[in-house]
């Protein structure tokens, strides 16, 4: 049986001069070879340079005819030893630039890789390195880098991973223009401006504290704040309260006017603020006080319903200020507030308070409230601070 010399079907489309030819109901890249021979049946034969699928293949030529628009065609089917001869001939085409030879000169060696260093020339490049991922991961910073536009006053830095912008570089050229020198800081003195001082042994044990409790252990302060000030503006009561870990507390006020004519004073708590020792004869006290009349007196109560703090205050005319130690006390020892108030006057009478009141019943208390009998503070700071 006779092998097939042509092969036409379907049809086939292409422009005057084009070397792209389309057909429909086509089986060209199962049939055809590079080599095959493309003709209308006018006399015009191109030879075929790819079947590139069923319906396209590509001429190595431009068709010299008319357009053919679905139109009938012909493929002259080469004896294959032809073909196999043209796609010979293509590859020692390709072969003929160099790049097999330069690939032939070269020596291999574990781990090499070989690139090409120009036209036609190769060499071996260390491919244990290439392919490790670090160094992978610098050319993509290398890379990276490459893409910042250079600017006056720059540094590059890097914004996320493998990629970078510019930052301002006067603070760095500022602290860069510093003469270094033991036991020196380096600090900024203004935009793009530094100096030094000194850090001496003592700051740098400071500084290596981890918090502000050693931190005053260190400063030799035994007092550390207990929450924040309390403004008594507007308020006739404030509560306070006095944490296990402390042994011993320290209250301060100042700036204390009040809207009526009363003394400050306290009522302490067991049960954290639940409730408060009230009673008539739950607290004593002791008081000297002098004015800056020259009056000196004493005074003692065995039995009262709070402790005192100042003496009678002048209702919307006086300041007082003051400062008491506290001892909790315990189960076996009695509460007790210890201290010295003072009350200004405005062209009046001075007074000075020396008190020591106490709780009559034993048991430590954790909670103590400071409050006006009657009216409000219209102003007052108070703040407490305690010992461990």
């Amino acid at each position: 049986m006779a092998l097939p010399t042509f092969y036409n079907a379907g049809v086939a489309s292409v422009t005057a001069g084009g070397t792209v030819v389309t057909g429909d109901a086509t089986y060209w890249q199962s049939v055809l070879e590079p080599g095959d021979l493309f003709t209308d049946g006018s006399g015009l034969l191109v030879r075929i340079a790819s079947v590139d699928s069923e319906t396209q293949l590509t001429l190595a030529y431009g068709w010299p005819g008319d357009a053919i628009v679905s139109g009938p065609y012909e493929v002259q089917l080469v004896p294959r030893s032809v073909g196999v001869q043209e796609r010979t001939r293509q590859l020692l085409l390709a072969l003929g630039n160099g790049n097999l030879s330069a690939l032939s000169s070269l020596t291999g060696t574990a781990n090499a890789i070989p690139y090409f260093t120009g036209w036609g020339t190769m060499a071996l490049a260390d491919g244990e390195n290439l392919l490790d991922l670090s160094a992978l991961e610098s050319v993509a910073n290398l890379l990276a880098l490459a893409g910042v536009t250079a600017a006056a006053g720059k540094l590059p830095y890097f914004s996320a991973a493998n990629a970078m912008s510019l930052m301002d570089s006067k603070n760095i050229t500022a602290l860069a223009g510093l003469v270094s020198a033991a036991n020196q800081l380096p600090y900024f003195t203004g935009d793009g401006a530094a100096a030094i001082t000194a850090l001496t042994t003592f700051a740098r044990t400071l500084l290596d504290d981890s918090d502000a409790a050693t931190m005053r252990s260190t400063l030799g302060l035994p007092w550390e704040p207990i929450g924040s000030e309390v403004n008594m503006a507007g308020l006739s009561v404030a509560s306070f309260s006095l944490p296990t870990g402390y042994t011993s507390f320290h209250l301060e006020f100042n700036d204390v006017n009040t809207s009526d004519a009363i003394t400050v004073c306290v009522r302490t708590s067991t049960d954290d603020g639940a409730s408060y020792n009230t009673g008539s004869s739950d607290y004593r006290y002791v008081c000297n006080q002098s004015s800056s009349a020259g009056t000196s007196t004493a005074g003692y109560s065995a039995g009262i319903a709070q402790i005192l703090l100042t003496g009678t205050m002048i209702a919307a005319g006086g300041r007082g200020v003051g400062s008491f130690l506290i001892d909790p006390g315990s189960a076996s020892i009695h509460p007790s507030f210890l201290g010295q108030s003072g009350v200004v006057v405005p062209n009046g009478t001075d007074m000075v308070f020396n008190f020591l009141s106490r709780r009559n019943t034993t048991g430590r208390i954790n909670r103590f409230a400071v409050f006006c009998p009657s009216g409000t503070y219209l102003s007052g700071k108070f703040r407490l601070f305690g010992r461990r």
